[in-house]
């Protein structure tokens, strides 16, 4: 059975192995998780509901916005054979962004991002880690957390569209340069060095940095009116289209600006049908299920997001068989259960 635990734990995220099937079927939406309470520095405004507002993102040149980002993860991982194991995780992390705009023309921002601060706690199966960048770490935490002691206060550039999306990142040398230094592994080849950079982009500074822009339609957009996202991931052997569908909901008042109430929602189809063999090994894995939401606020005067939230809950279940020759079929389930929480708020603009 030992071998059988082994083979699930370390093949569960098989990515491109299985074949593709015809079926598609739709993840249930978000279940309303998302607080509905409006912030109380916000009031109703009186508009026309044929009135258009534009959801579209303006950086004049020497905008200067701060953010701060919290992710919130919580994870429950659990293998059932002839005994079970258990693991529970949660993860929370801050951080602080410093953005300087610089608008190139009406469809295309430049921003210098700088992470000024990072702090994070992590409850691994009961044992407690923490990690906070403003503390005078030693040579031994930074590189035990060179994921993120590399990242503050080393300027890269994003390229922002007027939806909202980041078509490019770049200026990263800074932040390559530390994280060598500090693993201690400045002798490397440039193809090395190249493709680090490839992955500092693609799975580390893309992802953390378009939590700051939701998406949005690029236009004038009134009030209960729709758009969408559509992308594509994997997980485990099946391919997904993750739709995000997004509209108007209300259109609030702070102070003398007035701000858009977004509401989103996640659907999702699959493709795949879940099962691959491997010598003696067989998988079984069932359809992810994933539902997620959000709320966001945007700025229509600054034309900027002040505060958001969203929630993801994703499930997975694989099954695996093996044959033994001595004890005959052995079986063991693997069940991932996760929900994230991304919270953005504003804390101040120039």
């Amino acid at each position: 059975m030992k071998k059988i635990i082994i083979t699930i734990v370390t093949l569960l995220f098989i990515i491109g192995c299985g074949s593709e099937g015809e079926k598609t079927e739709s993840a249930k939406k978000g279940d309303g998780t998302i607080t509905e309470e409006t912030p109380t520095n916000f009031v109703a405004a009186e508009v026309s509901k044929d009135e258009a507002f534009d959801l579209s993102y303006l950086f004049p040149t020497g905008k200067k916005i701060k953010y701060k980002l919290t992710s919130v993860v919580t994870s429950n991982q659990k293998i059932t054979a002839d005994s079970t194991i258990e693991n529970d995780v949660s993860q929370t992390t801050e951080y602080i962004f410093n953005l300087d705009a610089e608008q190139l023309d009406e469809e295309v921002s430049m921003i210098e991002l700088n992470i000024e601060s990072i702090k994070m706690n992590a409850n691994y199966n009961g044992e407690i880690i923490k990690y906070d960048s403003r503390e005078m770490n030693d040579e031994e935490t930074n590189r035990r957390f060179a994921e993120y002691s590399s990242l503050p206060n080393n300027q890269f550039w994003a390229t922002l569209n007027k939806e909202g999306r980041i078509i490019d990142i770049g200026k990263t040398e800074g932040i390559i340069n530390r994280y060598l230094e500090i693993q201690q592994a400045q002798s490397i080849t440039d193809d090395e060095k190249n493709q680090i950079n490839l992955q500092l982009k693609e799975q580390v500074l893309q992802p953390i940095s378009q939590n700051l822009f939701k998406y949005l339609p690029g236009r004038k957009t009134k009030l209960d009116s729709t758009w969408t996202l559509t992308y594509g991931t994997e997980m485990g052997l099946y391919k997904l289209t993750n739709i995000a569908s997004s509209r108007i909901s209300d259109i609030l008042k702070e102070n003398d600006n007035l701000i858009a109430k977004i509401n989103t929602d996640l659907s999702v189809t699959y493709e795949g049908d879940g099962f691959i063999k491997q010598g003696d090994v067989s998988y079984q894995f069932e359809r992810p299920k994933i539902s997620g939401n959000a709320i966001s606020y945007f700025n229509l005067d600054e034309r900027i997001i002040v505060k958001s939230e969203l929630t993801t809950t994703t499930e997975m279940n694989v099954f695996v068989t093996a044959d033994n020759p001595n004890t005959g079929k052995e079986t063991a389930t693997r069940k991932d259960i996760s929900v994230n929480k991304n919270y953005l708020e504003l804390i101040s603009v120039e």
